[in-house]
């Protein structure tokens, strides 16, 4: 008479007295349907509205962001961030963080946050830092003044890394 353990779905019982029968039979009987449903699957996606994901604006920085939305499941959520170097939070938005991989589970009001019962979801997202800028002298087009008091030295440099667009600024005597 009764069900456990059912998924989604509707679930039709027709019930048959004595004076009733499955066969069809005139009889007293009742039949009833009833509706199981399912929340929405819970969903962890980067803010449209906001400036969702920023990577580190140079090597070594720690102003990166990450700015979530989470749909589905029932609500009342709770975050667990993990991220570099022992990092944790329970926030939904982070912000000054340094480069690396951070994942966030969601639970919602029938999780529990850290056993992967009930409601939730995980993510994980990468914090990005350009590469370290580097200078490097052409030794090949260096050259030391010809004479004292002369002005003919040459410096050339070679630089990568950092995010392009280079500017210069030498200072000297």
């Amino acid at each position: 008479e009764d069900l456990s353990n059912l998924e989604a779905g509707d679930y039709t019982i027709e019930v048959f007295d004595a004076n009733g029968s499955q066969d069809g039979d005139d009889g007293c009987s009742a039949t009833e349907t009833f509706t199981i449903t399912e929340p929405v699957e819970i969903e962890i996606v980067l803010d449209p509205d906001a400036p969702s994901f920023t990577n580190l604006t140079c090597f070594g920085d720690n102003d990166g962001t990450l700015n979530i939305n989470v749909t589905g499941g029932n609500g009342g959520y709770t975050y667990s961030w993990t991220g570099p170097n022992g990092y944790t939070n329970n926030i939904e938005d982070l912000s000054n963080l340094e480069a690396g991989d951070y994942t966030i589970e969601v639970y919602d009001e029938n999780g529990e946050i850290g056993t992967f019962n009930g409601c939730y979801a995980t993510e994980t997202f990468t914090i990005e830092e350009p590469v370290e800028i580097e200078i490097e002298l052409e030794s090949s087009s260096f050259t030391n003044l010809s004479c004292f008091g002369d002005n003919d030295g040459t410096l050339n440099i070679n630089v990568t890394g950092g995010n392009g667009g280079y500017t210069y600024s030498w200072t000297g005597p």
